[in-house]
């Protein structure tokens, strides 16, 4: 009894540290204006856009089901708006990563960068001002070399890592793809997503916030092996109909906990 108690102070540690909260499009949103907020329901992510012609959601019947870190994007839905390089800007309060689940064109010239903290300076005197940023910078390519840089972005096309300024595309097959670009965020920083001469078509979002950078599950590891175990911290042949702790050990060593609600059918 007393093992299982500490299994479960561990797992809600864990959980605790590692907070996570999603957003997935609907295709029934009503057009967004720029620099208003997007809904997200995601504590400590705010997330704006720049695009004058607003954003809508849209149905996409086509869409296939996209899993990572711990999230499955099963929505057949996005937003998007109609003006090339449009580009939507993201400021977590708290550091850990960010997934941006995507619908992707072929040959689309990615960007993501994290805007140095001067960029606000002539737009507004407060930084993370991200309604005077969308006025100030509409488009991607506006955004000045000098206040951007590139951080480290994981993408499941390539399933590899890269940097995006836009002057290259993710994938270049011909068709549409769907995929996660995920990479780690800094607390009150301002970061900005966009594709060059065309528009991005965002599907969902996965904010997972962290204590440590050490926790940050942004590697190539892949799952070694998957336990269940009751609420009660017993561990299980296999997953049972209510709440289960699921545990995952990665390639890279590291361990990743969840909690789900199982539904059998």
């Amino acid at each position: 009894m007393k093992k299982s108690l500490l299994f479960i102070a561990a797992i809600a540690a864990t959980m605790c540290v590692n907070a996570q909260g999603s957003w997935f499009a609907t295709g029934t949103e009503a057009s967004i204006a720029a620099g208003a907020e997007i809904s997200l329901g995601i504590t400590g992510l705010k997330c704006v856009h720049s695009d004058a012609a607003g954003v809508v959601g849209k149905t996409d019947t086509g869409a296939t089901d996209v899993p990572y870190n711990g999230v499955t994007y099963t929505n057949k839905a996005f937003i998007q708006g109609s003006t090339n390089a449009m580009y939507y800007a993201f400021l977590p309060s708290k550091s850990g990563v960010l997934d941006v689940s995507v619908k992707m064109g072929s040959a689309k010239k990615t960007f993501v960068f994290e805007l140095t903290d001067d960029i606000y300076t002539g737009l507004t005197a407060t930084v993370g001002d991200l309604a005077a940023l969308s006025a100030g910078f509409a488009t991607g390519d506006l955004i000045p070399a000098a206040n951007r840089t590139t951080p480290s972005v994981y993408d499941t096309f390539n399933n590899s890592k890269g940097t995006w300024d836009g002057t290259a595309a993710i994938q270049s097959s011909g068709a549409n793809v769907y995929m996660v670009m995920s990479f780690p965020v800094t607390a009150n920083k301002t970061y900005v997503v966009g594709v060059l001469g065309s528009k991005l078509m965002l599907r969902g979002l996965s904010l997972t916030a962290t204590t440590s950078a050490k926790n940050i599950p942004m590697s190539n590891a892949t799952v070694v092996s998957t336990e269940y175990y009751n609420i009660s911290g017993v561990k299980l042949s296999m997953p049972v109909r209510g709440i289960n702790i699921v545990k995952k050990t990665m390639s890279d060593g590291s361990v990743v906990t969840s909690k789900i609600n199982w539904s059998v059918k």
